[in-house]
């Protein structure tokens, strides 16, 4: 005898399996800078789709000699200053981390300042680097 599963059925019981859409990036950019600048900052959104927190801890790029994740707030004096973000960034599941200006964001050190877009590969810590494009653009 054979045995038919409704298409609706076979969805449910692929959800109840765990299945997710991981981690993604969305929205990555870099505003414009003048070639003698030391550093750019990167902004982006990072989604979970896992079931489980993760940790964004840093990215790689060709058009950059390093890249940190950093954090904008209040030092000790109470003046407002960049810092790096130590321990990484976590995610929880089915969440998304704005990193922004005034918050938490990527520096590009030594940035190729003549691109008009670039890739950037984000480490995540318990998930699969995502590679993700940067637009260069004045916003």
């Amino acid at each position: 005898m054979k045995r038919f599963i409704a298409p609706a059925a076979l969805a449910l019981l692929v959800a109840a399996c765990g299945s997710s859409a991981g981690v993604e990036a969305h929205d990555a950019w870099s505003r414009p800078v003048p070639p003698v600048s030391p550093a750019s900052a990167i902004y982006l959104e990072v989604s979970n789709g896992t079931n489980d927190t993760v940790t964004l801890t840093g990215a790689e790029s060709t058009a950059c000699a390093e890249i940190e994740l950093h954090e904008t707030g209040l030092d000790e004096a109470g003046v407002m200053s960049m810092r790096p973000l130590l321990g990484g960034l976590r995610i929880a599941p089915g969440t998304t981390a704005t990193l922004a200006s005034g918050g938490v964001h990527l520096m590009c050190m030594s940035p190729n300042t003549a691109l008009a877009t670039f890739d950037i590969t984000l480490r995540i810590r318990d998930a699969e680097d995502v590679v993700v494009p940067v637009v260069v653009e004045d916003r």
